[in-house]
């Protein structure tokens, strides 16, 4: 934590970490980053949950959380997760390998990169590389034919010129 050491954070109390750790985890449910301003336009608290979530014992409420947010249709609130939270979900999805969500993560991921998100396809490059394991078998086929989808902007408005 930038704030102070992560050692002086467990030594605090156990009721008033769990009660931040609380707050925390609701900042990170409405947790939305605008790509484009790069701006967290809400959720600010929840970053500071980044460097704890390992020792937390809300653990699971993170993880949880932070995974609901990338299956969110809210593109602002995916991109708050994967702004802040990205190497914290590998590392922490990779550790829990046997947990019973974790299949449906690597599911979620899987889908996002076949349906040509760059975003999820670069995410699942870097579990492939970085990390050995479950990725590689489940997410390779979906890398290997990744078609980037690319959105459509908006048309510019025709404006009737009144004369």
């Amino acid at each position: 934590m930038a704030l102070f050491p992560i050692e002086f954070w467990l030594s605090l109390d156990e009721s008033v970490r769990l009660r931040s750790e609380d707050l925390m985890l609701k900042s990170i449910d409405e947790g939305q980053y605008v790509v484009k301003s790069k701006k967290c336009v809400k959720g600010a608290a929840g970053t500071w949950a980044r460097d704890l979530i390992h020792t937390s014992p809300m653990k699971r409420d993170y993880l949880v959380t932070l995974l609901r947010k990338l299956d969110s249709s809210d593109k602002t609130e995916q991109d708050y997760v994967l702004e802040y939270f990205y190497y914290t979900l590998l590392s922490e999805f990779n550790e829990m390998k046997d947990w019973a969500v974790t299949p449906k993560f690597v599911k979620l991921i899987e889908i996002k990169v076949k349906a040509g998100d760059r975003r999820f396809f670069n995410f699942a490059q870097t579990a492939i590389s970085a990390y050995n394991g479950f990725w590689e078998e489940s997410l390779k086929q979906s890398i290997d034919t990744f078609k980037e989808f690319e959105e459509t902007s908006p048309e510019e408005p025709i404006i009737d010129i009144p004369f």
